[in-house]
């Protein structure tokens, strides 16, 4: 039990390094781009993994 919990959090924790990575560089392109922080015309990182993973089970 101890150790599905620890996975789980494990699971957990790299998702949101994950989401934390590429918000991250988004802003970064956002700010080379337009020179603002914030931009409306990226996608959230939901939509971004939603379409990685239509792209690796139809490879």
């Amino acid at each position: 039990m101890v150790r599905l919990l620890i996975l789980l959090g494990v699971i957990a924790l790299t998702a949101c390094s994950n989401q934390a990575i590429y918000d991250n560089v988004k802003r970064n392109q956002c700010l080379e781009k337009t020179g603002k922080i914030e931009c409306d015309d990226i996608e959230d990182y939901d939509e971004y993994e939603k379409k990685r993973q239509e792209l690796l089970k139809n490879s």
